[in-house]
């Protein structure tokens, strides 16, 4: 089977990319005695670690994709590798059956990376030695840095596989053996990240190819970009140009590089990034930034800026979500920054310059539900799937509690959840209901 590139029907499981970045394909692992299980594997282009649903088994030869299977299919190749006890195929004549066993998930160890300090030393020895095509720097201004600020924040280009005039150590991520060159399989622009000392964590690339804004982790063999001290992908801290106009909130973006910077620009504001908005991946580190923050800043208030059409896309609004717990977990407030980016031809916050309503999660998610059908419970799964299997299957008692439940819950979204539920369901269905409520009770106005 031919790979198959993510759309809007067919979005990334692991990161939500819904451009054609990236792929799945129907792949057959091969188990004991000659049996095979055939599953998706997905190719992103984004993450390079675990996800709530994905496990990571490691990087295309080309370093452009990160290879994922689910966490069942992983549990199960891992006991059926393990153990062995598969029925043999030649005894039997059918093919092998896998018990799917959950296994435990093992800590990775990050102890022989370096230490923040070490691997900021060896980046500032990196920097140096690279230079800025001028198209780069056209680029960079264009999205709005000046020539003192590309030069502040470390922009540089790379070629395919870059050569260095002297050697780095090679227990940093994206560094040879040897030190003496980079492992980046296509040219572009290195983006720097710094934490909220000051310090250069690492950096990921900007590509130059076809697709647009495409962003890798530095990497090499063995090496990644986590963070030793913490086991945990780095954060971003930017601090303003021109200092703190707006101390009453602290600001959470996607991304690493750009974009959290010129938020934190144009806005006054101390801006923390995360690539692809994994904030949630990152508690700990997130934790110190936001206590050191707060600290400065004398505030407990944190706003998060989402992306423009990112409330028609249910996968970004689920990762919003684990950030919102996250930040109120660690005992902060947290608000959304909404200019009515409803659609992608809207602007990002990198992007725009007017005045922004501050609203709640609950008013943000309800765009989320008009837009895509999508508003998280508690636990961040979708309210809008769990009605509909309601009504879809519950029988009348349960019906009753349920809707209850729902309205006194949930009470300015659920004539909303109510009608696109009701839209839905087939014909039969609507008439049990109907039969069994009052008219005035359950009927939905789809008007």
């Amino acid at each position: 089977m031919n790979f198959i590139p993510t759309n809007r029907s067919n979005p990334c499981p692991c990161c939500g990319n819904t451009s054609g970045k990236c792929r799945q394909k129907s792949t057959a692992f091969s188990v004991p005695d000659g049996g095979v299980i055939d599953d998706d594997q997905i190719f992103c282009m984004m993450l390079r670690e675990d996800t709530t649903t994905h496990k990571f088994t490691g990087e295309t030869s080309d370093h452009l994709w990160g290879k994922f299977i689910s966490h069942d299919l992983s549990a199960t190749l891992s006991h059926a590798w393990g153990n062995g006890n598969l029925l043999s195929s030649k005894r039997t004549g059918k093919p092998p059956t896998i018990k799917r066993l959950p296994t435990p998930k093992k800590k990775r160890n990050f102890s022989h990376l370096l230490s923040i300090r070490d691997r900021h030393q060896q980046i500032q020895q990196l920097l140096p030695q690279l230079s800025l095509t001028p198209h780069h720097r056209q680029g960079l201004i264009k999205r709005g840095f000046s020539n003192k600020q590309i030069q502040q924040y470390g922009f540089k280009s790379v070629d395919q596989e870059q050569t260095l005039i002297n050697p780095i150590s090679d227990r940093l991520a994206g560094v040879t053996p040897g030190g003496q060159s980079l492992t980046n399989k296509f040219s572009g622009l290195i983006v720097p990240i710094r934490d909220i000392d000051g310090y250069y964590l690492g950096w990921q690339y900007r590509l130059d190819h076809s697709f647009d804004c495409r962003y890798l982790w530095a990497s090499s063999e063995g090496i990644s970009s986590h963070l030793r001290e913490y086991s945990e992908l780095p954060l971003c801290f930017c601090f303003p140009d021109g200092g703190v106009k707006n101390t009453s909130s602290i600001a959470l973006t996607e991304g690493v590089g750009f974009k959290p910077q010129l938020t934190a620009n144009r806005f006054g504001l101390i801006s923390l990034g995360a690539s692809g908005g994994l904030f949630a991946a990152s508690p700990t580190l997130l934790k110190s930034y936001l206590t050191k923050t707060s600290n400065i800043l004398r505030t407990k208030s944190v706003l998060l800026f989402p992306d423009a059409g990112a409330v028609r896309n249910p996968l970004v609004l689920k990762q919003y979500k684990r950030t919102i717990d996250t930040v109120k977990n660690l005992g902060f407030q947290i608000a959304i920054a909404w200019w009515g980016q409803i659609d992608k031809s809207s602007l990002d916050p990198d992007e725009f310059r007017g005045n922004y309503q501050i609203i709640s999660p609950d008013t943000f998610f309800t765009f989320g539900l008009r837009y895509c059908a999508f508003f998280p419970d508690t636990d961040g799964h979708n309210l809008v799937r769990q009605f509909f299997e309601l009504l879809s299957t519950a029988e009348p008692d349960q019906l009753l509690k349920a809707i209850s439940f729902y309205k006194s819950r949930y009470q300015l979204q659920f004539q909303l959840i109510k009608r696109i539920c009701w839209q839905h369901l087939n014909p039969q269905r609507k008439q049990f209901i109907s039969n069994i409520f009052s008219w005035s009770q359950m009927r939905v106005n789809t008007n």
